[in-house]
């Protein structure tokens, strides 16, 4: 469209000039005489030749089907040639040093079986001694004091409360069981403790933390 409009525009610009030029002539009757007029028009520009892109598909694809011709041509080449002797050396080579580590392992078998041969005496195995699981009570020595957290006929309720005050890390927590009118009854203590005093702030821990009111008691056992 470009090219187009400016050869246009040339066109009507010589016109124009024309007109200009002989109108005047023609009019004033001085037109006899035939003049020479040069006019350079300008040569269109040259249009680039574009490449399509089908066209380029079209030389790779030729391109790559050569290849797999090439590297056939190529495995042809190599498998005529002529196999080198170093091959048989090295398999030579490595069965001599097979054979030389199977004599070594026999003999290795050889003394083996000599040593297992021989009279061994017979070792003395300690006896282990079974260490008892139970848990060790300790000996105050003297009179001993206990927090009695709780009592309860309820089994699971003892032992919920006897891990809950475990985790507090305040003291040991152990239950002791009794009889009431042939009933088992669990009691949770805390302790024991070497004095009363000692017994009591524990008491007042545990009574600020979990609002249980423990009896300070006598630990007789």
């Amino acid at each position: 469209m470009d090219q187009q409009l400016k050869q246009r525009l040339v066109g009507v610009t010589v016109i124009f000039s024309l007109a200009v030029i002989f109108l005047p002539m023609l009019l004033d009757g001085s037109g006899d005489r035939p003049k020479h007029l040069e006019i350079s028009i300008p040569t269109p520009p040259k249009i680039p030749s574009y490449v399509t892109v089908e066209d380029k598909v079209i030389e790779l694809t030729r391109k790559v089907e050569k290849l797999p011709q090439l590297e056939a041509i190529i495995v042809d080449e190599i498998a005529d040639q002529p196999v080198v002797q170093k091959s048989t050396s090295k398999t030579e080579k490595l069965v001599v040093a097979k054979q030389n580590n199977k004599s070594e392992a026999e003999a290795a078998v050889i003394k083996s079986t000599e040593a297992q041969a021989k009279p061994v005496p017979p070792v003395k195995t300690k006896v282990p001694v079974e260490v008892s699981k139970k848990p060790v009570k300790k000996q105050t020595g003297g009179t001993s004091w206990v927090i009695q957290a709780g009592s309860f006929s309820d089994k699971a309720k003892a032992y919920k409360l006897r891990d809950k005050l475990r985790k507090s890390g305040l003291a040991s927590v152990f239950i002791e069981k009794f009889k009431h009118n042939g009933v088992l009854n669990y009691r949770v203590r805390m302790g024991p403790f070497i004095s009363r005093n000692k017994a009591r702030v524990i008491g007042n821990k545990v009574r600020a933390k979990y609002n249980i009111k423990g009896l300070v008691m006598h630990y007789e056992k």
